[in-house]
């Protein structure tokens, strides 16, 4: 397991090492990605050359159209279009509703953070809309929120953050801690299953820390499927507290600086 600073410093390299390029014609390239999805099958994307300096980097439709085959995602629930549009224009990326295309625009001189960006925001809808999102009482996510503000009032939804390159890292929810005590920084995970993602929380983390060094980092796992351990062992081992949603009031005081709360009779 490297440490936080070798992982940091190894990211760039890691992406050249692990990325393979694969030309399908004159003006599109196929890239191989060292991640998976929840099928253990490569995570890619295709690099479009629109004009001379101008890339379009897009996952062909792929991730939607394949979470919509497994019945995860409905493109005709106006509740999972808001949320999946919300989410992804927060992170700088377009949608296609035709298409289903998830892609944004970047130059030559820029494709490196924006094929990071686009990498993230891939798994971070996979995850989003996987098989136990929308059970019982709405998507994951937004049971977090509902949690999180029921014990806290000062949490903010949607943060963004700048890294020491003034690149833009997201998280879920920061909670806003009183007097000096450090912020919360907050991921959830709603499949527990999810190792590509794990790691590429696990990647904002270490980015987000060299600016924001008073912050403690957690993420909220759905735990209605079995949480992998290896995914606990591997986020611990990174400083990061993996929460079980379904023992998030064992938490409360950690997350709030409340030292009482009674969890809420059902």
């Amino acid at each position: 397991m490297q440490s936080k600073s070798q992982l940091v410093t190894s990211i760039e390299a890691f992406y050249a090492r692990h990325h393979y390029w694969t030309p399908t014609n004159e003006k599109v390239t196929r890239i191989e990605t060292p991640f998976v999805n929840r099928h253990r099958d490569t995570v890619i994307f295709y690099v479009v050359q629109e004009t001379k300096q101008g890339l379009k980097l897009t996952d062909g439709g792929y991730t939607l159209d394949d979470l919509e085959g497994e019945g995860c995602f409905s493109s005709r629930s106006p509740q999972q279009l808001q949320l999946l549009t919300g989410q992804i224009e927060r992170r700088g990326v377009s949608f296609d509703s035709e298409s289903h295309e998830i892609f944004l625009r970047t130059s030559t001189q820029d494709y490196a953070r924006h094929q990071i960006q686009l990498l993230h925001t891939l798994l971070f809808i996979e995850d989003l809309f996987s098989a136990t999102a929308f059970q019982h009482d709405g998507p994951f996510i937004d049971q977090v929120h509902d949690f999180l503000t029921s014990v806290k009032r000062h949490i903010t939804a949607q943060p963004t953050l700048a890294d020491s390159s003034n690149q833009t890292r997201y998280a879920d929810f920061v909670v806003v801690s009183s007097e000096h005590g450090p912020a919360k920084l907050i991921w959830t995970m709603n499949n527990a299953d999810n190792r590509s993602y794990a790691a590429a929380i696990i990647i904002e983390k270490c980015q987000i820390q060299s600016q924001h060094a008073n912050t403690e980092f957690y993420v909220m796992i759905n735990d209605e499927a079995p949480v992998a351990e290896d995914v606990i062992q591997i986020l611990k081992a990174e400083d990061i507290t993996p929460v079980l949603f379904s023992k998030r009031y064992e938490h409360v005081a950690q997350l709030t600086g409340q030292a009482n709360w009674d969890e809420p009779e059902c």
